[in-house]
């Protein structure tokens, strides 16, 4: 199915205006998590700093603890973070109109599987860039337009990939798969012919956030230009601090414009992954039956 990206967008912003409250109640819920995970872990290492200090065990021990609750803390991070995007991709679903519970009840059922995605991933990266760096490390000798051309053509296939892999996370979280793989076979079938639409949509959405990132560090500009000048001639004035106001200005305008862009980043991947799938509204009945 090809879809264009003026579809993509309309959609886009008809699903933010009518789910914005709820996206946005998501994503403060899993903040809010997020939050009491950092203080349930520093408690823990603190507590535990305490008793060895008290008990005076072995000092590798410690360590090997410290370095084991460290990756157990990451571990459910990411998995508190896989839920987070799973629960905002499945309420900003076309295919589907799910209350807050369900969405976050998505969200927790999708944790585990989009985990196991990132392992694929993360594995599969690393064996291609390994073979890619030894590539590109002998073209390189060639001359440094080779080199040139071949980094080209390694930043082409990563925005190839990501376009095709776009839907995956969609795929879990809309229609529920459970095993990796065939979520990725999904995503990747599911993409085929619309590359191009995919990456202008993307791309859209990019170029605007970094125009708000940089309309909200406009008052740093100041900042930025008198300490490049004071790294070219050290006698130069030195760069006047931030106010309580500019500073105010970027926690708040900070939190808009990140809300705003994960609200409406959701939106798009469920959007696109809508216009994408090749189920009817009867057979969207069916899946999510």
């Amino acid at each position: 199915m090809t879809t264009s990206v003026g579809q993509i967008y309309g959609q886009t912003l008809e699903i933010v205006k009518s789910r914005f409250g709820p996206l946005v109640g998501l994503w403060a819920t899993f903040v809010a998590i997020n939050i009491g995970l950092f203080i349930v872990f520093a408690m823990v290492v603190g507590v535990s700093a305490f008793a060895g200090a008290a008990m005076q065990p072995d000092a590798a021990a410690i360590g090997a603890g410290a370095i084991l609750g460290a990756i157990l803390f990451y571990i459910v991070y990411i998995l508190v973070y896989c839920a987070q995007s799973a629960s905002m991709t499945a309420m900003a679903s076309p295919l589907q109109n799910l209350s807050f519970g369900e969405a976050f009840n998505a969200g927790i059922r999708s944790a585990l599987p989009m985990l196991g995605l990132i392992i694929i991933l993360m594995i599969a990266y690393f064996v291609v860039a390994l073979i890619v760096g030894l590539v590109v490390g002998v073209l390189s000798m060639a001359g440094s337009a080779v080199a040139f051309i071949s980094m080209l053509l390694v930043a082409i296939g990563g925005i190839y990939l990501a376009c095709r892999l776009s839907t995956v996370n969609a795929v879990i979280a809309v229609e529920r798969v459970g095993n990796p793989l065939t979520a990725l076979a999904r995503g990747w079938n599911m993409t085929r012919g619309n590359v191009l639409t995919i990456f202008l949509s993307l791309l859209g959405f990019g170029v605007i956030a970094v125009i708000l990132m940089l309309l909200l560090f406009s008052p740093m500009i100041p900042l930025f230009t008198a300490a490049s000048a004071m790294s070219v001639d050290p006698s130069a004035a030195p760069p006047e601090m931030p106010g309580i106001g500019t500073m105010i200005f970027l926690f708040v305008g900070g939190l808009i414009v990140f809300v705003l862009l994960g609200v409406v980043g959701s939106a798009l991947m469920s959007v696109i992954h809508g216009e994408l799938s090749d189920a009817s509204p009867r057979a969207a009945e069916d899946v999510f039956a």
